[in-house]
């Protein structure tokens, strides 16, 4: 059995070692969404949603990008850091731009296949 699949058989078992990872548990599933989501991006992929907002190739790539920069932000805890020391306006801009990423992971979800 290779590592990957033990890794996941013992997050199944236990899938955070103590309270703090129980407490941070969207950032552990960003990362792991954010990794798939990684792949997913650099194969050929011969398909897109086509319908609102993403109805060509070129929208699909910059779909799929926003929903990278949104997971990839959420799982690095230097950029939460970050994100957490902001104020007004720019925590406001900060915010927005994450929750469209999030969006779209969300409203596209079952078109992430080929």
């Amino acid at each position: 059995m290779n590592n990957r699949y033990r890794t996941i058989a013992r997050l199944r078992k236990y899938p955070f070692k103590n309270k703090q990872q129980l407490d941070h548990c969207w950032q552990h599933i960003a990362e792991y969404i954010y990794a798939a989501l990684l792949q997913y991006k650099k194969i050929e992929r011969h398909t897109y949603p086509g319908y609102d907002d993403v109805d060509t190739e070129d929208k699909w790539e910059d779909a799929l990008d926003a929903m990278l920069w949104s997971l990839g932000t959420i799982q690095d805890k230097n950029k939460m850091a970050k994100f957490v020391k902001l104020d007004g306006e720019e925590r406001a801009a900060y915010d927005a731009k994450i929750r469209k990423g999030l969006l779209l992971f969300g409203k596209h979800y079952e078109h992430l296949w080929d």
